[in-house]
């Protein structure tokens, strides 16, 4: 009976096992990375900034249908306990499982030990803590502060994105801007149409939104003789002018309908990250008046009628310039607007995943 060479017989083993281990490294390789995704704000009923960039964001995500990312969306967002329950059972059970968790909204509770993306949108919470709500001032500052010092940070504007790296020295390979898109349905009609021009307002009441100021201008300009000032979002943590109302509008189709029929959309913040309805306003070819700071002129594409949102008069001087003639909208900013799509912001979004992945 012959034997088998020794040597022979090694080298078929040491053979086969590099086949297997090749052929576990292309199962490894090919399994999709698997991304928690904190979808409590898109799944939120309210229609504020959050809300729109979470469930934009998303509905791209899973529309493009990377193979090679796994996007888990995880929390329902329907209450305060509802999202506190999220935060401390929902997401730590599958985010532990991720290979990465994206924070699109609400910073992450601590919990976190791996690759993780956190979304900042501003710096409120730093910056003019006064006009932050009190979740924001106690809660959600010193959770984001933690996120500062170790997630990769994405921001919806260069602006904010130059504003982290100043205020919180984080090195640039770890903030990444990309730019929100806008996408509203075709316009439709409200069953009671304005009865008067109109100047619309959109947002949270809130104390940034500068709306005492926006209410003061608008009686010193002389139009409220002949304009009505519309403001449509919900109520914040902060207090309507007298006699100002706000009407909480959640068809995108009813809103889309007001910015292209307003005569301008006002939009003076004192501070923001970004701004979506001036971006919404220019998409429906309305022109916008908006504070003179950096967000709203990258929002803006530069295209609006800058004020001073601290000066009164200035404000009134912008109201009034716009009543009496309206600027056009280029077809071409209206164009660039609607051309960036949440796919996009989707695909950029992707890449940063993989790049945090390694």
């Amino acid at each position: 009976m012959t034997r088998p060479c020794p040597r022979l017989t090694d080298w078929v083993s040491a053979q086969s096992s590099l086949v297997d281990m090749g052929a576990a490294a292309a199962r490894v390789a090919v399994r999709p990375a698997r991304v928690t995704f904190d979808a409590r704000s898109a799944r939120s009923p309210r229609h504020s900034g959050w809300e729109r960039y979470a469930r934009g964001l998303l509905d791209g995500l899973l529309q493009q249908g990377d193979a090679d990312l796994l996007i888990t969306p995880a929390g329902t967002g329907q209450s305060i306990a509802g999202r506190l329950w999220d935060s401390y059972t929902v997401l730590p059970q599958q985010g532990r499982r991720a290979d990465l968790c994206h924070f699109p909204t609400f910073p992450p509770v601590g919990w976190e030990r791996g690759p993780m993306v956190y979304t900042l949108h501003d710096l409120t919470w730093w910056r003019d803590p006064a006009a932050a709500s009190r979740l924001g001032r106690h809660l959600y500052r010193g959770q984001a502060e933690r996120a500062l010092r170790r997630a990769h940070i994405l921001t919806p504007s260069e602006s904010v994105a130059a504003e982290v790296r100043a205020e919180f020295g984080v090195p640039d390979d770890r903030v990444t801007a990309v730019r929100n898109a806008v996408a509203l349905p075709p316009p439709e009609p409200p069953r009671r149409r304005p009865t008067r021009p109109y100047l619309l307002t959109v947002g949270t009441v809130e104390p940034r939104k500068n709306l005492r100021r926006l209410a003061a201008a608008w009686q010193r300009s002389g139009l409220a003789t002949t304009h009505d000032l519309r403001l449509v979002g919900r109520q914040g943590w902060g207090d309507l002018p007298d006699g100002m109302r706000a009407d909480i509008i959640d068809d995108d189709a009813h809103l889309a309908w007001l910015y292209r029929n307003a005569v301008a959309t006002v939009m003076v913040s004192t501070y923001e990250g970004f701004g979506f309805p001036a971006a919404e306003s220019l998409s429906q070819g309305t022109p916008v008046i908006a504070s003179d700071i950096p967000a709203l002129h990258e929002a803006t594409l530069g295209c609006a009628v800058f004020v001073d949102p601290c000066d009164v008069d200035a404000i009134a001087a912008g109201l009034h310039a716009v009543a009496d003639q309206p600027p056009v909208v280029p077809p071409a900013i209206s164009g660039a607007i609607t051309a960036h799509t949440w796919r996009d912001v989707a695909a950029a979004v992707a890449d940063l995943y993989r790049r945090v992945l390694g």
